[in-house]
């Protein structure tokens, strides 16, 4: 790993030094990649493939698995709302003619997973009204879902939160909704997290996706009197973490070089 300009270099007592560089392997720190999530995040975008991997062809098969999650019961608000569209509604009576009474429930949910009976749109059925109120019915359910937004010139940042996105383009040129994170009330219980802490949970995963997004990965490089590099670290998301991260390596060296008992060449 090559080391080439720096970002910041922190200096401490005794001849320590930290570097703060960018990390030239910054596509190797994507945060979707490693470690474990509570939330899936899941995006659709004709140029870019980001969040996490997927096979949906289009964001109704998408909202069809979670809506498979509930039952007919709680389902009834999606329902009603797909139906206050004349054409859904003239749809769902031919869908449920002749249908014998022990199937209905059967037919409805088929019709309800169809996203309608007609052909699928790019939403798979499903408007804009629809899903707002499939958000609502699935976090009530226990789900946490969150929108995401993308904004695309001269790079790439997301947020669950459109408002400094609205600021910069308000007339939506550059920006727009392109998925969503979700976490699963399962999910959520395993962590034994309330609604609101998953939430935030979210949020920070968006946050930190945000940043490896904007090419803000950076590596820490230790410099001490006698060893021009004495430990590095890379992948670290965010300037201010790596501030941190700088600290933490270079405190046990700023004490072994200030203690006046140690012997010259020692490694720590």
């Amino acid at each position: 790993m090559n080391a080439t300009c720096d970002v910041e270099v922190i200096e401490l007592q005794h001849g320590v030094r930290i570097r703060i560089v960018h990390d030239e392997a910054a596509h190797e720190a994507d945060p979707r990649r490693t470690g474990d999530h509570l939330g899936r995040m899941v995006t659709f975008h004709r140029k870019y493939r980001l969040g996490d991997p997927h096979e949906y062809q289009h964001p109704g098969e998408f909202w069809r698995e979670l809506l498979q999650s509930l039952t007919l019961a709680q389902l009834q608000p999606v329902l009603a709302k797909m139906l206050e569209d004349p054409h859904i509604a003239a749809d769902y009576r031919r869908w449920m003619a002749d249908v014998p009474g022990g199937q209905r429930d059967d037919y409805t949910l088929d019709f309800l997973f169809r996203g309608g009976s007609g052909g699928a749109t790019s939403a798979g059925g499903y408007g804009p009204g629809v899903i707002e109120t499939a958000m609502s019915v699935l976090a009530e359910a226990g789900w946490v879902i969150l929108p995401l937004y993308l904004y695309d010139h001269s790079g790439l940042a997301m947020s669950t939160h459109p408002d400094s996105f609205r600021a910069q383009d308000p007339g939506r040129w550059d920006w727009g909704q392109v998925g969503w994170i979700c976490a699963s009330p399962q999910a959520i219980a395993h962590e034994k997290l309330t609604f609101q802490q998953a939430r935030h949970a979210l949020e920070a995963e968006v946050r930190r996706y945000n940043l490896f997004l904007q090419g803000e990965v950076y590596g820490c490089v230790v410099q001490t009197p006698d060893d021009a590099s004495a430990q590095t670290c890379w992948g670290i998301l965010g300037l201010d973490h790596a501030r941190e991260v700088a600290l933490d390596m270079g405190r046990p060296y700023e004490a072994r070089y200030g203690d006046p008992d140690r012997t010259r060449g020692e490694h720590i």
